[in-house]
């Protein structure tokens, strides 16, 4: 399907990774792999001089569930210190081992970003928490909320990070130097914040969507939205319930009403 979302090439473990990495030990051990790969496909389609290149890449390293049993690796809570199960302190000491081996990656990924004389603006975001053991047992122990009717709730249970870094190259480009903080929003907002902090309009659509995040940075599929204020409410005045009603058919109409063609023009 991805041919039909505008990707010119893609690679998955049929056509590119299954000779790099075993699909079974990728998910301890591939992200070092994956950002090799990023910085060396993102040079040879710059060195083709066609114009920019836009790349989205998904890892599964480090993906749940994690090993409950015992701590396999470095062991970052200690159940005595913490005054958390020894379950508990397995789970998040496992996966704090795989979120380490990441950053590594990671970093050595921008360190080379940077050193490149095209201007390149790197997004990071996860889709999901973590797995926190059998109903969430590791998170209950930490005092996790996930009442989602309450603000505190929908994020403890939602809420994941996103950066937005820029090399030298292209915080001179632009103009802007990507630091601060771009609030919170669903994922459907994330491009619309790329382009803000690029200083760009964006396509009609994008635009479109800005007036719908000016009027809930939260659109989310039970019905739950953020107020002004920010707090987490499930009712909209009926002139804004009608713009996302509205953003909604919007989003219908691209979708299912644009030719492949037209997508990957």
């Amino acid at each position: 399907m991805n041919q039909y979302l505008g990707f010119q090439e893609y690679w998955f473990t049929e056509n590119h990774y299954g000779e790099l990495v075993d699909p079974v030990g990728a998910q301890w051990n591939s992200d070092h792999i994956l950002m090799e790969e990023i910085v060396k496909d993102l040079q040879t389609q710059l060195g083709t001089g066609e114009g920019p290149v836009f790349s989205f890449s998904v890892s599964y390293q480090n993906h749940g569930p994690y090993e409950d049993g015992y701590t396999a690796n470095e062991a970052y809570l200690d159940p005595e210190e913490s005054g958390l199960p020894e379950e508990s302190c397995n789970v998040f000491n496992n996966y704090l081992h795989g979120l380490n081996i990441t950053i590594s990656a990671v970093t050595a990924l921008v360190e080379q970003l940077e050193e490149m004389e095209e201007p390149v603006v790197l997004v990071l975001f996860g889709d999901h928490k973590p797995w926190g053991g059998n109903g969430n047992s590791a998170y209950e122990g930490v005092g996790a909320d996930f009442d989602l009717s309450t603000t505190q709730g929908l994020y403890d249970y939602y809420s994941t990070p996103y950066v937005i870094w820029a090399n030298s190259a292209a915080k001179e480009t632009l103009g802007r130097d990507f630091q601060g903080d771009g609030g919170d929003f669903s994922p459907c907002f994330l491009m619309n914040e790329l382009f803000e902090q690029c200083g760009w309009t964006g396509p009609a659509f994008l635009q479109y969507a800005e007036t719908v995040r000016q009027i809930t940075p939260l659109v989310h599929d039970q019905g739950l939205y953020l107020d002004p204020e920010g707090q987490v409410t499930g009712w909209l005045p009926p002139e804004a319930e009608e713009a996302l009603l509205e953003y909604q058919w919007v989003q219908y109409y691209r979708e299912y009403s644009v030719t492949p063609e037209s997508k990957a023009g």
